[in-house]
């Protein structure tokens, strides 16, 4: 694959799991033995399933916005601008009503056709204070 279809693969993943709302299509991007490196996240499909599906149920119109994606070698790089408002329970905490915008960047493995191995850097404080404040 070359640089273009491995970014193309990343930006679809993002794309499927939440703007579509549809993470059954976008853990087919993922290969069979993917890992995440991401925190307490559960490390297979079923992890990546849980996390987005804890997105989606929070923030009703929950999207990102790509701000920057990168390739080199087999590793794709996004930066993404999270927003959403907190309309249903999120990580235990009720509906505030509150807009959040935050950043993430999310390095990506990517092997025959389909991204194997995660690994994030996201604004916790920006989410945090845009839910408490």
């Amino acid at each position: 694959m070359t640089l273009d279809d491995n970014k193309q693969l990343v930006g679809r993943l993002s794309q499927l799991a939440f703007n579509e709302r549809k993470p059954e299509e976008a853990i087919e991007l993922l290969a069979a033995d993917f890992r995440t490196h991401a925190g307490s996240q559960a490390r297979g499909a079923d992890g990546f399933t849980d996390l987005v599906e804890t997105f989606l149920a929070g923030f009703a119109d929950f999207r990102g916005e790509t701000l920057h994606m990168l390739a080199e070698g087999d590793r794709v790089v996004i930066f993404t601008l999270w927003r959403g408002t907190h309309t249903g329970t999120f990580r235990g905490l009720a509906p505030t009503g509150k807009r959040v915008a935050f950043e993430t960047a999310d390095l990506f493995r990517v092997a025959g056709g389909r991204i194997v191995e995660h690994w994030d850097v996201v604004d916790r404080l920006a989410l945090q204070s845009a839910l408490m404040s």
